[in-house]
């Protein structure tokens, strides 16, 4: 659906998450290279029009948001689009005179989670280059300590408090940390390439959710055919019968590789122009 933004259109900001100044760096830091400066600008935007409980904003009007940012309305749009591609909010709309949006906000999820994303990480690595991604891989590593010597003294939790009777919460619609998973449209059915390996070679009942998942994105990542997908699946299956996981991503990255002179893929965006759709690869 294209639809323009008008001056007098509404929106109203819903929190569906937590956020805390740790998400602030996270959107700065990994997000930012990735979206650009206005889409980050525009989330924060609206993250600051929220109620003092950070659940909900008032009925606003863009053109007042397109002030605020001194961006044009196309520039709006392109912002929150980039946003909602990358799994930061959610957009709404119920048309009449004057169309009213609603934004729902999400959580940038973990530095951990960002670089075991395969989409994440190379979208990043296309964006910031090899030395610039290093740097911010670096940021985000857990510093080592050498425990060697000392002896772990913590109490446990049966050691300091007791059970007495049970009180029956009810944990309904409990604020928490929601995320918003990146949506691929994939050009095969992965369930139809699964059950086309042998029983025999793959046992069906093993294969998660999330290794599905997994192969739509680095499928998309690689622009590999089903059938060559079906081929690195069938080679990532273990001695029990099962896809293993980061043998699935390595021979992905091999094929790739040998396919292509040794370099690795790059993500960009649809709308850039010409003249800057360069790949920038590294072994």
């Amino acid at each position: 659906m294209n639809i323009s933004i008008m001056p007098l259109d509404t929106y109203t900001v819903i929190n569906k998450t937590i956020l805390n100044e740790n998400d602030r760096s996270l959107l700065l830091t990994l997000y930012q290279p990735i979206v650009g400066s206005t889409s980050i600008n525009l989330y924060f935007n609206l993250w600051n029009s929220l109620d003092k409980i950070e659940l909900t904003s008032e009925t606003l009007e863009h053109k007042n948001l397109v002030s605020l940012m001194q961006i044009s309305y196309s520039e709006l749009k392109e912002a929150r689009e980039r946003l909602e591609g990358i799994g930061l909010i959610k957009t709404y709309i119920k048309e009449g005179e004057t169309n009213n949006y609603v934004y729902e906000l999400y959580s940038p999820i973990s530095a951990h989670n960002f670089f075991i994303n395969p989409l994440l990480s190379t979208t990043l690595y296309t964006a910031v280059g090899s030395q610039e991604y290093k740097k911010i891989k670096e940021y985000y590593k857990v510093p080592t300590f050498n425990n060697k010597g000392y002896t772990e003294i913590s109490k446990k939790f049966s050691d300091i408090y007791k059970s007495t009777s049970l009180v029956d919460i009810d944990t309904t619609n409990i604020r928490k940390k929601t995320y918003n998973d990146l949506e691929i449209n994939s050009s095969f059915d992965v369930d139809d390439l699964l059950m086309s390996i042998p029983d025999i070679m793959l046992n069906h009942t093993n294969v998660s959710k999330e290794i599905k998942k997994l192969i739509i994105k680095l499928s998309y990542i690689y622009n590999f055919s089903e059938e060559k997908t079906k081929e690195i699946v069938s080679n990532s299956i273990d001695e029990k019968h099962s896809i293993d996981q980061e043998k699935l991503k390595e021979n992905y990255k091999n094929y790739y590789k040998f396919e292509n002179n040794g370099t690795l893929p790059s993500i960009l965006y649809k709308t850039q122009p010409e003249n800057l759709k360069k790949e920038i690869t590294s072994n």
